[in-house]
């Protein structure tokens, strides 16, 4: 068994299901999600927790968007290569209580393509976790209740609440050959005239809900230059979350609800304007009376190239159940036992002709117990012998000094494993 530092003192296994992964992709962003009081074991800063690949050391990016040490709660997401119908096991190291240096790098978990990552964590947390950053400016906006993946952020429709992003070039969607922006969003109300979720400008590109007048309340929009749209076929529906996605790249144009796409079956599309204009999520960069989106939203990202139906399939699967998405192992501890020493009488006089024998006890019922000797130690001194309770965590130990036919008991371990005294 190999171990990532000797200073972290625990690690699990979490293996991420092959039927829950439906795309061969390199350095895809795993969601880990997950409430755990073995996880308190780190620190309070949550500077100690560390991802690696299967062979156990080898260190992968991870950013950590919360950690609640009193209650175990980690919400991160991690870099790993996928392959679709194959298990793919990671490991989570931490309890190390002497590293004072953060181990999340968090701008490596997002591969190039992404200009944009906004988890929306609070409206005091809206840095884009890209290597070059655009953060949000939060205008007016407040916390939500409702939580999807983290945190989110409330919008209330009207003329005033948005969260702001300034112009910056690598975020002129306008002038992309392709673009793809996704989000999660949890209406309240489909009775605006145009509830915008994301846009560049006013409308010059737009990702948003259908208006009342058009008599399809909440069907996922995408504008064009505040003229060309495409449709979904299907509503979002009101108080549920729903992972809504537009790819474009000028000639066919991709819709999504939950991951599948759904199209209303028009897929040409003309690129935007070009446009400096500042971007806006929430509401269009100049609000109207009718621009506003009422209800919660989270997790928008950017990009500039057209993500794969597959893609989009696992990335909703890990977001909307990532408890199902992965499985995780026991905790597992970095202690080897070593048998060592010299048997003594009740005075403490070294015992001639003795040795030291390490017993391994199946863990069932009494009557049918079975001890079977793993190691010995002899009066010498030979025959040290080193066992690791991580590969036998089913099993108890117990350590005796054996003279003439005469057992004494020297130690032993518990149900916990604590380590044996001799």
């Amino acid at each position: 068994m190999a171990w990532f530092d000797s200073n972290y003192l625990n690690r699990k296994k979490i293996t991420i299901q092959s039927s829950e992964i439906g795309a061969n992709e390199s350095g895809f962003p795993v969601l880990i999600k997950r409430i755990d009081t073995d996880f308190s074991k780190a620190r309070a800063d949550g500077f100690d927790f560390v991802f690696t690949e299967a062979d156990e050391v080898t260190e992968i990016p991870y950013e950590r968007q919360r950690w609640i040490d009193s209650t175990g709660e980690l919400v991160a997401w991690v870099k790993v290569d996928i392959l679709a119908g194959t298990d793919v096991d990671i490991y989570i190291y931490y309890n190390y209580a002497g590293q004072t240096v953060d181990q999340q790098d968090p701008t490596n978990v997002w591969d190039s393509n992404y200009v944009g990552v906004y988890h929306m964590e609070s409206i005091t947390d809206l840095q884009d976790s890209t290597s070059s950053p655009a953060n949000a400016v939060n205008n007016s906006a407040t916390n939500s209740s409702q939580e999807k993946i983290g945190g989110a952020i409330d919008f209330d429709g009207g003329t005033t609440q948005r969260l702001d992003i300034s112009y910056v070039s690598k975020l002129q969607v306008t002038a992309f050959s392709a673009v793809h922006v996704t989000c999660w969003i949890r209406p309240t109300s489909l009775t605006e005239a145009y509830p915008t979720v994301f846009a560049q400008g006013s409308w010059n590109f737009a990702l948003g809900l259908t208006n009342t007048t058009g008599g399809t309340d909440g069907r996922v929009e995408n504008w064009i230059d505040d003229s060309t749209n495409g449709l979904t076929n299907d509503p979002v529906t009101v108080n549920v979350w729903s992972q809504i996605s537009v790819s474009q790249d000028g000639t066919n144009r991709f819709l999504y609800i939950n991951g599948v796409e759904d199209n209303d079956g028009s897929a040409g599309v003309d690129n935007p304007t070009d446009t400096t204009d500042d971007l806006a999520i929430g509401s269009i960069t100049s609000p109207t009376a009718s621009s506003g989106f009422l209800g919660a939203i989270c997790e928008m990202r950017i990009s500039n190239i057209v993500r794969s139906i597959n893609y989009m399939l696992t990335d909703f699967a890990n977001q909307n159940s990532p408890a199902t998405f992965s499985l995780y192992g026991s905790e597992e501890s970095d202690i080897t036992y070593h048998l060592a020493g010299v048997s003594r009488d009740e005075s403490g006089a070294i015992l001639g002709n003795c040795r030291m024998v390490l017993f391994k006890r199946d863990n069932v019922a009494e009557a049918s117990r079975i001890y079977t000797i793993v190691g010995h130690q002899n009066s010498d001194g030979s025959g040290n012998y080193d066992f690791d309770p991580v590969a036998d965590n089913d099993a108890l130990y117990m350590v005796m000094s054996i003279n003439q036919g005469s057992p004494i008991v020297r130690g032993c371990t518990n149900d916990n494993l604590q380590p044996i005294v001799v």
